[in-house]
């Protein structure tokens, strides 16, 4: 049997139709499904029958145990429907990437439309699970436990484990040129849009590549932290490197942050330019920044002049570039890795300088601690380092520190309190990330 009469999308054999008029018939028969590399399975429709708009229609199902592929990178459990008018079939079930990926958590997610076997790709926004529950694809963090791991359509080992980076919505298919999967925002995967959330897994090294923004901070009281930029994952040795821009905007004196300010920019004027012109910085910027025209301002100036002018959207207490960052597992933190980082700009003043420096951040469920250090020359530093509430502050200038305890009373009416840091916290700090 065919269908439909004009185009004969479809052909069923081994049938048993009965015919009971032109637009009556009932029945069941074989269907072969192939796919893009021309690999046969087939398919027992068990309800041929004419709808309601005189065409035919075929259910067939499909049980996990047959292993159906809608290609060999996704398996599929559910069921299949024909239309006889229509090219590709229904399917309406549950997907599985099939990668060889052991370390991978990774679970079936529903879905429900009709497949090109030419071409599988799944639409997708906060994919489910057979058990009705959300599904994660991403980078997450223990908050009891001292782990980061990566998901793929997976639940998270623990409830309250925290998010580091994630895609909730956009495009799945398997790159075959580069033997990767990929979950991505539509932009990124069809117009080439620098913005957007985008994961790779290699099915071959289980290797892990992201784009987008990542949450490093966004739940500290009255310091707004944004972070966005790039993370790969290393399954040989089980490393994280990120390499991301941070915008770090709270209420701080303006006469002490001109001071730093103009330290900063007096003892960094013969270091290296920061290292703006890479896929990295673009990537984070254009995600930083909303506004298709600024955005896209912002993009030009680092292509045509390397150096960052501070627009609306980046205009903050700090902007930072050149952060590459680790997890240490025993210390459950994140750090820098290198011992230079760029300040972008202050508050609208611009920088773009390579300096030394450090970071530390760790996301726990009694909340983030993140600790920093600017050294524009030696014996030049800032040091800032926020834990539980309390914003502790420390420069090698004494009219900086002079200024900042003279307005503690003043921001300590905010969410958090200032307060000056000590020596020892730099020492520690500084020891911790091999500075000095």
């Amino acid at each position: 049997m065919k269908a439909d009469t004009i185009s004969y999308h479809h052909e069923v054999y081994n049938a048993l139709i009965n015919v009971f008029g032109k637009y009556k018939y009932t029945g069941y028969g074989k269907y072969d499904y192939f796919d893009k590399y021309k690999n046969k399975q087939v398919l027992s429709f068990y309800q041929i029958r004419v709808d309601e708009e005189r065409r035919t229609y075929g259910r067939s199902k499909i049980p996990d145990s047959m292993d159906f592929r809608l290609s060999p990178q996704f398996k599929f459990g559910g069921y299949a429907e024909l239309n006889g008018n229509v090219k590709e079939l229904d399917f309406d079930g549950f997907v599985y990437p099939a990668h060889k990926q052991d370390y991978f958590r990774t679970g079936w997610f529903a879905y429900h439309n009709r497949i090109n076997p030419d071409s599988v790709y799944f639409s997708l926004n906060k994919p489910v699970g057979r058990e009705g529950r959300e599904l994660y694809t991403g980078l997450y963090v223990g908050t009891d436990s001292p782990y980061v791991y990566n998901l793929w359509t997976g639940y998270k080992k623990a409830f309250a484990d925290a998010e580091i980076f994630s895609v909730k919505e956009g495009v799945m298919y398997y790159d075959d040129k580069a033997n990767k999967y990929i979950y991505a925002a539509e932009g990124k995967v069809f117009d080439d849009e620098l913005f957007g959330s985008y994961f790779a897994l290699s099915d071959k090294t289980g290797n892990t590549y992201g784009e987008g923004k990542f949450d490093f901070g966004e739940d500290i009281k009255a310091i707004e932290i944004q972070t966005a930029g790039t993370v790969n994952f290393f399954m040989e040795n089980g490393n994280y490197i990120f390499d991301i821009v941070m915008t770090i905007d709270f209420p701080f004196d303006e006469k002490a942050l001109n001071l730093m300010t103009d330290e900063i920019i007096e003892n960094s004027y013969y270091r290296k330019t920061s290292r703006n012109n890479r896929d990295a910085p673009k990537i984070a910027f254009s995600e930083l920044i909303k506004d298709e025209k600024e955005r896209n301002n912002v993009i030009f100036e680092i292509e045509d002049f390397v150096e960052i002018t501070p627009t609306k959207s980046i205009t903050k207490t700090l902007v930072l570039s050149d952060l590459k960052l680790t997890y240490d597992l025993n210390e459950r933190l994140f750090k820098t890795s290198s011992d230079k980082l760029s300040v972008i700009s202050i508050e609208k003043t611009k920088i773009n300088k390579l300096i030394v420096g450090g970071l530390q951040l760790s996301k726990k469920r009694s909340g983030t601690m993140f600790a920093l250090y600017l050294e524009s020359e030696k014996n030049y530093y800032h040091f800032f380092k926020y834990y539980y509430g309390i914003y502790s502050v420390l420069g090698s200038n004494e009219d900086f520190n002079k200024q900042v305890a003279s307005t503690i009373s003043k921001y300590s009416e905010n969410k958090y309190r200032i307060n000056k840091a000590t020596n020892r916290d730099l020492t520690l700090f500084l020891k911790k990330l091999n500075l000095y």
